[in-house]
């Protein structure tokens, strides 16, 4: 997938959520937050749906493939994510019990009548200067699962970082 590809087919993601989050009436949550919870394999489509994500305005909340259905229920009732994206060949369904739930498949159909062009603010959920943009469960050592919101700010200090400690050499032409 070239960047190009890769742009325009988040714009059309992130323009098909939206249109998911007003067809069925979502509501920030009680942390005043939208999140999209992902619970899908390794892939491309992890990587545009993220993207969409953030151009929704979004956080994106990654559920772990091998979580439990009361590790699953635990996080979606704590962070109380306004849509769930799955796998198309996931058969679980009951993890997500009370919860929106989509295939990947069944939005990347949406996207298919969608724009490719930029998402303008007005079109997006805006939540601020530095909204969240990860949102991550942790092992919970002594409790259950706490969730920890990564802001936007501070994914972009990480990158400025990482770039100032290992910038591109003239030979090299890849970035992971």
């Amino acid at each position: 997938m070239t960047y190009k590809e890769l742009i325009e087919s988040s714009n059309k993601m992130a323009r098909a959520i939206l249109e998911v989050f007003k067809k069925n009436a979502c509501k920030v949550n009680d942390e005043a937050s939208w999140i999209i919870a992902l619970q899908m394999k390794p892939s491309i489509r992890v990587i545009v749906i993220m993207l969409a994500a953030w151009k929704c305005g979004a956080s994106y909340l990654p559920l772990r493939l091998s979580y439990k259905k009361k590790e699953v229920q635990q996080v979606l009732i704590d962070a109380q994510p306004q849509l769930v994206i799955i796998d198309d060949d996931a058969l679980n369904l009951d993890n997500f019990n009370g919860f929106l739930v989509m295939k990947i498949g069944e939005i990347e159909e949406m996207s298919m009548k969608c724009s490719e062009t930029y998402l303008m603010d007005d079109y997006s959920f805006t939540l601020g200067k530095d909204g969240e943009a990860v949102t991550i469960y942790t092992s919970g050592t002594l409790s259950a699962a706490k969730g920890i919101q990564l802001h936007h700010s501070c994914c972009q200090e990480r990158l400025e970082w990482q770039w100032k400690q290992f910038p591109f050499q003239e030979d090299e032409t890849h970035c992971l």
